[in-house]
C-alpha cells in the first residue's frame, strides 16, 4: 500500500449501526462487486451531496424521489421526465443520455451520481446541470 493510500484508508469502527441496514448494504456491495468499505464510502458521498439541500432532510429528499440506478446505458427524454410524477435521482450509470432536455425537465432531476458518461441534448442551463452532478466523469453536449 502506498503512503497516499495509507492516509486515505483507515480502519474505522462505528458503533450503533443497524444490523438490518448493514446486511442490506453488504448484499448491495456483494451484488455491485464492491467491498463494504467502498459501499460505505459511496453512501457517505451520496449523503453529503444530498445534504446540501438545507430546506429538506435527506429522508425527505429520498422519499420524494424515484431512483434510477445500475444501468449500463440509459436514455430518457425531457418529456418522459416532465410527465413523471416524482423527482428523480440517477445513480451508477455507465452511459446516460438525456434527450431533448430543457430547464423544466432538468428541475425534476435531483442528483446525477456516479455517471461515467453523460450526454445531454437540448437547451439546458449548464451551471444548473453541473450543480446536480456528483462524481460524473464526462459531460458531452449535443445539438441533436
Amino acid at each position: 500500500m502506498t503512503e497516499d493510500n495509507e492516509k486515505k484508508e483507515k480502519i474505522i469502527s462505528i458503533r450503533g449501526i443497524d444490523k438490518d441496514l448493514y446486511k442490506r448494504l453488504k448484499a448491495f456491495a456483494d451484488e455491485a462487486g464492491k467491498t463494504v468499505g467502498e459501499a460505505v464510502n459511496d453512501a457517505i458521498q451520496i449523503f453529503l451531496s444530498l445534504s446540501g439541500k438545507l430546506s429538506a432532510t435527506v429522508d425527505e429528499i429520498v422519499k420524494e424521489a424515484a431512483s434510477l440506478r445500475g444501468f449500463n446505458e440509459l436514455s430518457i427524454t425531457g418529456e418522459e421526465v416532465k410527465g413523471f410524477d416524482k423527482n428523480i435521482i440517477i445513480v451508477d450509470i455507465d452511459k446516460l443520455h438525456l434527450k431533448d432536455f430543457d430547464d423544466e425537465a432538468l428541475q425534476k432531476i435531483v442528483r446525477l451520481i456516479n455517471i461515467k458518461k453523460l450526454i445531454v441534448s437540448g437547451k439546458v442551463n449548464k451551471v444548473a446541470l453541473y450543480s446536480k452532478c456528483f462524481n460524473v466523469s464526462s459531460v458531452e453536449f449535443r445539438e441533436d
